[in-house]
């Protein structure tokens, strides 16, 4: 509440993100794959984010708890509970 004006209220929202990320898991494994033109850990992680959590939930699932892919004619596997966990 504003203390001057009674009547004006501030409401706040939380926002859980979709997929938090084990950051020092992430550079471990992916770090050497970065170059002076992008950062290929932030680029999995972008690449995990364009998923909605239903969806990505179904494929982790499907596949066993992990989530495979090719970015940048790398292979990439994410292992949940290790490398990546859904928001909490």
């Amino acid at each position: 509440m504003n203390p001057d004006n009674e009547g004006e209220k501030v409401t706040i929202y939380i926002c859980v993100p979709n997929v938090v990320f084990n950051e020092d898991k992430l550079q471990a494994k992916f770090g050497q794959h970065s170059s002076e033109k992008g950062n290929f850990v932030n680029d999995v992680k972008s690449f995990v984010l364009s998923y909605d959590k239903d969806t990505l939930k179904k494929k982790v699932e499907r596949d066993g708890g992990a989530l495979r892919f090719k970015l940048n004619d790398q292979a990439v596997e994410l292992v949940y509970k290790e490398d990546f966990y859904f928001g909490a």
